[in-house]
């Protein structure tokens, strides 16, 4: 049981937020050694003490403003690349807004001519069908 237990607690200690928890711990019995040290009077060991307490807290506070800021400036970039992506999109709607039309349009123009071709092709068989006749045999025409 102890082992699961000391395990987790492990686990947890090698993370970001146990590594955190585990510095300002020590900042916090630094501070109190410190103390202790003025109070029975042995004033170079607490100074020793207080000047590792005083750097560890420096150093856990400059820590923490600098995570603020890359934070900060992580979420202002974020939202760049939102807003570059949704320009992005909407100039490719645009494209293929532009895309459609011009296919639209060149689909009306083929789809006239080739109505044209069409009629011009119906009446050339029909005129040239009565000239090739002879071609036809009398069974197959049912004459």
């Amino acid at each position: 049981m102890w082992g699961a237990l000391i395990k987790q607690v492990f686990a947890y200690l090698l993370t970001r937020r146990g590594k955190k928890a585990l510095a300002f711990v020590g900042t916090m019995l630094l501070c109190f050694l410190t103390v202790w040290l003025i109070d029975l009077r042995l004033y170079l060991s607490a100074a020793f003490t207080g000047v590792l307490a005083a750097s560890a807290l420096y150093a856990f506070l400059v820590q923490s403003f600098r995570q603020r800021k890359d934070r900060r400036e992580r979420e202002r970039r974020h939202l760049e690349k939102a807003q570059k992506r949704a320009a992005t999109a909407e100039a490719r709607s645009e494209k293929i807004k532009k895309a459609r039309v011009v296919v639209a349009e060149a689909a009306k123009g083929v789809g006239g001519a080739a109505a044209g071709l069409v009629d011009a092709t119906k009446t050339g068989v029909r005129g040239i069908g009565g000239r090739l006749k002879f071609w036809r045999s009398r069974d197959s025409t049912g004459d």
